[in-house]
């Protein structure tokens, strides 16, 4: 790989820091760096070349090094990038194993520690895994004073990318609901802005209307992004959505499963054109369907006498693992997985994804 750090044309954020990683690396052509991120004992030149998202494989990581080791041995080091919003993927990573051979390596690199629980269940000593933060240290013990590990580090600290404070582990929860969280809602914060920096690209897939997602403050008793409220007069039941933290239900007058706050995906309609919409019995079959796959609806009131709740789904904070971007657009995903499943997707209702 033959580079130019100042030209990047890759859009994507995981492109765009795999790039910045591998130019400082062949760069900066460090022995020691090389045997960190390998786990391996190197010869005293070990660096052969490398490549940056190679292709051509039913599996493709983001980036491959061929590297000698102390006897001779010539390998592979595969390079796996996770960013603070792309979560780890057990299945990406079996199939980028089936491309090592056993002397070959994996490295696995993410922004958060949790991920390597992931790695513990695959269980295979190929994997090597370190996070941002891990990098970004070993980077500064040993060249603090070069100018292409000074910049990267700065180049992570801006973009984001080494913060390991964008997820809140179990404990965090549990702290919280006993009322002894340290800058929890500020933590959450963070992880709500990064899941909007994320479905508000243009590389979502997810029903945005163009120029018309927001994150709101706390209004409402709700902290999130709201997503076609300003154009929702153009559609035909003035419907919108929000995906965000419910931490209190006195305007929407949903009670909270287990008394404490709730990620929460809720649809919401404007209540002069909601009658036209619970006539249509399609549409009500449709929606009492998604009881039976996790939502709840407020189509007869009786959830909420607030006559702008329609249909929502709800999970109680205490009930994640560990609460982060990619744990909320998993469930945003699979959420509208469900919805299509079971017909709104061709029902009028779907012109929530157009302007």
């Amino acid at each position: 790989m033959q580079t130019n750090v100042f030209l990047n044309s890759y859009k994507k954020k995981e492109d765009e820091l795999t790039y910045a990683f591998f130019s400082m690396l062949e760069l900066l052509n460090s022995r020691n760096l090389y045997s960190f991120l390998s786990g391996e004992e190197l010869s005293i030149e070990p660096f052969v070349g490398m490549r940056v998202l190679p292709v051509g494989h039913s599996t493709n990581p983001d980036g491959e090094i061929s590297l000698v080791k102390q006897d001779g041995t010539e390998f592979k080091l595969l390079f796996e990038n996770k960013t603070k919003i792309r979560g780890l993927d057990k299945g990406q990573l079996l199939g980028h194993l089936e491309l090592c051979l056993p002397h070959d390596r994996l490295l696995v690199v993410t922004p958060r520690k949790s991920d390597l629980r992931i790695v513990h269940e695959i269980h295979d000593e190929r994997i090597v895994f370190h996070t941002w933060g891990e990098v970004a240290t070993e980077l500064l013990s040993n060249h603090p004073s070069n100018p292409l590990v000074v910049q990267f580090i700065e180049y992570g600290r801006i973009s984001g990318q080494f913060e390991e404070l964008g997820e809140i582990a179990h404990y965090d929860i549990e702290t919280y609901i006993q009322s002894l969280s340290v800058r929890f809602e500020h933590r959450m914060n963070t992880i709500l802005a990064y899941l909007f920096e994320d479905i508000s690209s243009a590389e979502s897939s997810l029903p945005v209307p163009e120029n018309d997602i927001w994150f709101g403050d706390k209004t409402w008793g709700r902290h999130g992004i709201e997503i076609g409220e300003r154009t929702c007069q153009t559609r035909t039941y003035g419907q919108w959505y929000f995906i965000g933290y419910y931490h209190d239900p006195t305007d929407h007058g949903i009670p909270f499963k287990k008394g404490i706050p709730e990620i929460a995906l809720f649809f919401d309609v404007k209540p002069d054109l909601r009658p036209a919409l619970v006539a249509d019995a399609p549409f009500c079959n449709a929606v009492r369907a998604l009881v039976d796959l996790g939502f709840e609806h407020n189509l007869d009131g009786k959830a909420s006498e607030n006559q702008w709740r329609l249909f929502f789904r709800r999970i109680p904070i205490d009930e994640f693992d560990v609460l982060n971007a990619a744990q909320l657009r998993d469930f945003l995903e699979k959420s509208f997985d469900t919805i299509d499943s079971v017909g709104l997707s061709t029902h009028a209702f779907s012109e929530l994804g157009k302007n």
